[in-house]
């Protein structure tokens, strides 16, 4: 029976699940299948260029093999898309020059992003909103297969908590490595893996001996050193990473991967003098205060407002009023990075800043405080004239995020709804966008400032 990676495709915006993609190899003499395409070339994802660089890294030798990728839809008419399938298309690719190992009912479910750090390939979490779907569907009873390997960043509280009620095996890669003996056959289970136990998943799943594809003794010899070598590389990179460095939580933190960085902080050696750092920026709360200026048409003097708090009778402008905004930092000893974004119930999202526009830019260094947007004192900010069909009043909200750390996640979707090709995508990644600033107003970290403000646009 032919084994397939699958990844899961939603339409996050309808809570909709569209099937599988799923891939699977076949040799040069073996292409009669018809309801197969073959993938010629790296599947379109937005981390292209780091899926290709991870499988250089991880099993260059998957690139001259006798076997080709296949893929199949469970849908054929449906666009399957989106960095989630990264996973999938990542294992069938070395499958192309290794044995799988292990045994399932059915196909292997993946999904995950694959990006590379510091030379080292790396699994990132997926969209939230699209991975609980994903998951439902695994736990279903419409779904036979039997195991799904995932971003341990993925799995919320509760998730596990469903996972557990439908009896559905839960369990780290390091906690299967210590196993002697591995059944996916009869039980599902949930594979997490971290985003350094990359490499430790290939050697997991796959023969670690790179020679199952081709006879030839020599190359079998060159490969076999080649895997001793890289076993020993790795070895020593994981016993470098047994506990967690600053750098690598710092670059959680980054991607929005709060719940894996707070965890691996636990790990970090006391002895650390970066430890004490990052834990100071974490815990330490930031002391930020936004004025928001406001000049109604029929009036000749500005007013301003203290937005701090949340719960404020909302303000109603129009398209004839002004308004802009200060925000000033208490902190003088740090260097912060500043996210303040406008949106509509239209679904228009603005960068007030950055704005390449007033040469706005990140981070923000000690000196540049106070952050006056726009940044001239004769310079206001203005709201576009409803049009006719809009009938009642439309709410405008300002989303302001101050931190240490550079929001990698949110730069990402900002950049790929402005370049998204439908108005359905653009919708979704804006959904996924907004997710993951508010995202923000959840977490138990002092160190990250965030604060919603709205008011009213009418005619």
């Amino acid at each position: 029976m032919t084994t397939h990676f699958s990844y899961p495709n939603v339409i996050p915006r309808q809570s909709e699940f569209i099937g599988c993609g799923r891939y699977t190899i076949f040799s040069g003499e073996n292409l009669s299948k018809s309801d197969y395409r073959e993938i010629t070339d790296t599947p379109n994802t937005p981390n292209k260029t780091a899926l290709e660089h991870a499988l250089q890294l991880i099993a260059p030798d998957s690139f001259d093999s006798g076997f080709s990728i296949f893929e199949k839809k469970d849908e054929k008419d449906r666009v399957y898309q989106g960095d989630s399938l990264d996973l999938a298309y990542f294992l069938a690719h070395i499958n192309r020059s290794r044995k799988l190992t292990i045994e399932t009912k059915g196909d292997i479910w993946s999904t995950g992003v694959i990006q590379v750090f510091e030379s080292q390939p790396v699994l990132r979490k997926v969209d939230q909103i699209g991975f609980d779907i994903k998951l439902s569907h695994f736990l279903s009873n419409k779904c036979d297969d039997t195991l799904f390997i995932v971003s341990a960043a993925n799995l919320k509280k509760g998730n596990i908590q469903k996972a557990k009620n439908e009896n559905i095996r839960i369990i780290s890669l390091s906690q299967l490595q210590n196993q002697k003996s591995h059944d996916f056959n009869t039980r599902k289970t949930i594979l997490k893996v971290l985003p350094n136990e990359l490499p430790d998943l290939v050697n997991f799943i796959f023969d670690t001996k790179k020679d199952g594809r081709k006879k030839n003794f020599v190359w079998w010899l060159a490969a076999l050193i080649i895997c001793i070598l890289g076993f020993m590389g790795w070895g020593l990179f994981n016993n470098r990473v047994e506990l967690s460095s600053p750098e690598e939580i710092t670059a959680l933190l980054e991607n929005g991967d709060f719940d894996v960085a707070l965890d691996s902080l636990k790990k970090v050696s006391k002895s650390d003098p970066s430890y004490h750092e990052l834990k100071d920026l974490i815990e330490t709360p930031l002391h930020i205060d936004i004025k928001f200026q406001y000049k109604m048409a029929d009036q000749k003097r500005a007013e301003s407002r203290t937005i701090d708090l949340k719960s404020q009778k909302k303000l109603t402008l129009s398209h004839r009023d002004l308004y802009r905004f200060r925000i000033e930092s208490s902190v003088r000893n740090q260097i912060l990075f500043v996210y303040v974004f406008q949106t509509d119930q239209a679904g228009n999202i603005d960068s007030l800043f950055p704005n390449p526009a007033w040469a706005g830019q990140n981070p923000m260094s000690i000196d540049q405080w106070p952050l006056n947007i726009p940044p001239g004192n004769d310079q206001w900010l203005y709201l576009d004239l409803l049009p006719n069909e809009i009938t009642t009043r439309m709410t405008e909200s300002i989303h302001t995020l101050v931190s240490p750390w550079r929001a990698n996640d949110i730069e990402e979707y900002y950049d790929k709804f402005q370049k998204a090709s439908d108005s359905d995508q653009s919708r979704m990644l804006i959904d996924i966008f907004l997710k993951q600033v508010r995202l923000r107003d959840t977490l138990d970290l002092p160190g990250i400032y965030y604060r919603e403000f709205s008011f009213f646009h009418s005619k």
